[in-house]
């Protein structure tokens, strides 16, 4: 992981296989769910990872054999190896920050900042 050089090694990922895989598809909600539980640790770890079926490709990862990766520091963090479900998720987190990012720095920039510094130098002094 690219965070490795930064924190050392806090992101380092185990591969496995899972005790459980399931995968679940809700045609009325048009919504897939994929269940997994795994033992790390000597603790089983379970998880849902839940995607619409317009977001994905027909070939998201090989069902035969799944495999679950975890954090060996955090097993709770973790995802299915070779299905970028995840992915999407950032991406639509990454728009809407730059959105607000442009937004904030448009308002700033259309502002009147000499009615607004003059009203709180009034206030400081």
């Amino acid at each position: 992981m690219a965070y490795n050089g930064v924190i050392k090694d806090l992101f380092i990922f185990n591969c496995i296989k899972p005790n459980q895989f399931e995968i679940i598809v809700n045609e009325k909600k048009k919504n897939i769910l994929i269940s997994f539980n795994f033992t790390a640790e000597n603790k089983v770890y379970t998880s849902e990872h839940q995607i619409s079926t317009s977001a994905i490709e027909e070939n998201l990862f090989s069902e035969k054999d799944p495999i679950i990766c975890f954090n060996s520091h955090f097993p709770s963090l973790n995802y299915v190896f070779g299905a970028n479900i995840e992915i999407r998720k950032h991406k639509l987190g990454i728009w809407f920050s730059a959105g607000f990012i442009v937004f904030f720095t448009l308002l700033y920039g259309l502002s009147k900042k000499s009615l607004w510094f003059g009203k709180y130098s009034k206030l400081c002094t």
